[in-house]
C-alpha cells in the first residue's frame, strides 16, 4: 500500500512538473502585442507581455539584462485586446505578490480579467474583474496596490447605461491574493469612456485617481475622484478647457504626487481655452491647480504623458510624431514642478509603438518603452 502511494505521488509531481515546463517561455518565444511593466521594493523589474491569445509575466533583476523565463497567466487561449489606453496592468506588493489584469474579447467586447500569484511562478485562472461581465462591457481597468498590499482595481462600467451611452461610470472593487474580486461599487459618474484611468498614492497611503469626464454640453475636461475620510468617494472638476467634442479623445491624463503631498498632473486637450498638453501642480489636494503650463510640439501631436515622482524631482514624458517616427521626449523639474529643464528626445522609432511610461528605482529615473522594430527597451532618462 505505502509503495502504491508513493509511486501515486511521484507519478502526481512528475505530470505537475512536466505541465508547468510546458507553460515556461523564454522572452524570444513571445512576440508580444504590448508590454507594460513596475518596479519592485527590490528593484525588480516585472514584464507583463501580451500577444493574441495569452498573457505572460518575467521579471529582471539586472535592470533588463537579462529575463526570467515567462510565465503563461491564461492556460487558456483567449482573444487578447487592448490598445494604448486600454493596455495591461501588473503590480507587485511587498510580499512578492504579483497582480495582473488585462482586456479580452469574452463575454462582451470589453471584458477585463485579474489574476494573481503569490510568487510570481503560478498564477490563480483568471477571472472577470467586473461581477456583472455577463450582462454589461467593461473596460480601461487601472491597477495599484494599497497600504494593506491588497489590489484594487479600477475601472469604467456601461451597467447601467448601455454600449451607445456617451459616458459611462466609474467602478471598483478590491483584488486578493488568493485571486478573487470583491463585488464592483460605483464610485463616479460621467467618466469619458475611451480614456485610460490616470491614479497616484499619497504619501498617507490614499489612492487618487485623474480622469477625463463628460461634463454638460458634452466638455470632456478632467477631473479628481478621492475616498473621503468617511469612506465616500468625491469627485471634482479640475479642468477648465473647454473640449466640446462627441467623439472619443483617446487621451487619458497622467497624475504623481510626490512624498509632500503634492498633485503632480498632466494631461491633453484641444478645448476652446487651451490647446495642446498641459502640466500644473495642487497643494491642495487637487482643489486648485496651478496655471497651467505647457509642453511639446502641438504641430507633431505631443500627447500620452506619463509622470514620476524622485524626493523633489518631478519627471515627464510624452510621445511626438514628425509624420515618419514616433519620438519619446523627457523634462525633469528638480524642484517640484516650478521650472523645468530644457526638453531631451530619449528614444525614437518608425514602428508602432506602445505608450511609454517612467519608473523610479534607486534613485534613478527610466523610460519604459515597447515597440515592434526595436523590441522593449528601459531607458535611462539622465
Amino acid at each position: 500500500m505505502l509503495q502504491s502511494l508513493a509511486l501515486v505521488i511521484v507519478l502526481g509531481l512528475t505530470a505537475c512538473a512536466g505541465s508547468s515546463e510546458k507553460h515556461l517561455f523564454s522572452a524570444s518565444q513571445i512576440v508580444p502585442n504590448q508590454i507594460s511593466t513596475t518596479i519592485d521594493s527590490h528593484g525588480w523589474l516585472w514584464r507583463l507581455l501580451t500577444d493574441d491569445q495569452h498573457v505572460y509575466v518575467d521579471h529582471s533583476e539586472d535592470r533588463g539584462k537579462s529575463y526570467s523565463q515567462a510565465v503563461v497567466v491564461n492556460a487558456q487561449a483567449q482573444k487578447i485586446r487592448g490598445n494604448n489606453e486600454d493596455r495591461p496592468h501588473i503590480a507587485v506588493n511587498a510580499k512578492g505578490v504579483v497582480y495582473v489584469t488585462y482586456a479580452a474579447d469574452d463575454y462582451r467586447p470589453w471584458t477585463a480579467f485579474f489574476s494573481s500569484s503569490i510568487d510570481g511562478l503560478v498564477f490563480s485562472k483568471p477571472v472577470p474583474v467586473s461581477d456583472q461581465a455577463k450582462n454589461a462591457q467593461h473596460g480601461l481597468v487601472n491597477l495599484a496596490v494599497n497600504k494593506e498590499g491588497v489590489a484594487v482595481l479600477f475601472w469604467h462600467d456601461n451597467r447601467e447605461h448601455g454600449t451607445d451611452a456617451s459616458a459611462a461610470a466609474l467602478y471598483w472593487a478590491k483584488g486578493q491574493a488568493s485571486g478573487t474580486v470583491s463585488a464592483g461599487q460605483k464610485i463616479a459618474e460621467s467618466q469619458c469612456e475611451c480614456c485610460a484611468i490616470a491614479m497616484a498614492t499619497e504619501p498617507t497611503g490614499e489612492i487618487v485617481l485623474f480622469t477625463r469626464q463628460v461634463y454638460f454640453g458634452q466638455i470632456r475636461d478632467h477631473g479628481f475622484v478621492r475616498q473621503g475620510l468617511t469612506g465616500a468617494w468625491q469627485s471634482w472638476r479640475a479642468t477648465n478647457d473647454g473640449w466640446n467634442i462627441e467623439a472619443c479623445p483617446e487621451q487619458g491624463p497622467a497624475l504623481s504626487i510626490d512624498h509632500t503631498g503634492r498633485y503632480h498632473a498632466a494631461w491633453f486637450t484641444q478645448g476652446a481655452r487651451r490647446q495642446g498638453l498641459f502640466y500644473a501642480y495642487s497643494d491642495e489636494q487637487g482643489r486648485k491647480l496651478s496655471e497651467p503650463k505647457a509642453f511639446g510640439d502641438a504641430q507633431q501631436l505631443a500627447g500620452h504623458p506619463a509622470l514620476a515622482v524622485m524626493d523633489n524631482q518631478i519627471g515627464m514624458v510624452w510621445s511626438e510624431f514628425d509624420g515618419n517616427q514616433t519620438h519619446i521626449r523627457f523634462v525633469l523639474s528638480k524642484d517640484q514642478g516650478l521650472t523645468w529643464s530644457a526638453v531631451k528626445t530619449l528614444a525614437h522609432s518608425s514602428s508602432e509603438a506602445g505608450a511609454a511610461s517612467l519608473k523610479v528605482s534607486d534613485a534613478h529615473m527610466y523610460v519604459s518603452w515597447y515597440t515592434k522594430a526595436e523590441g522593449y527597451r528601459l531607458i535611462p532618462a539622465e
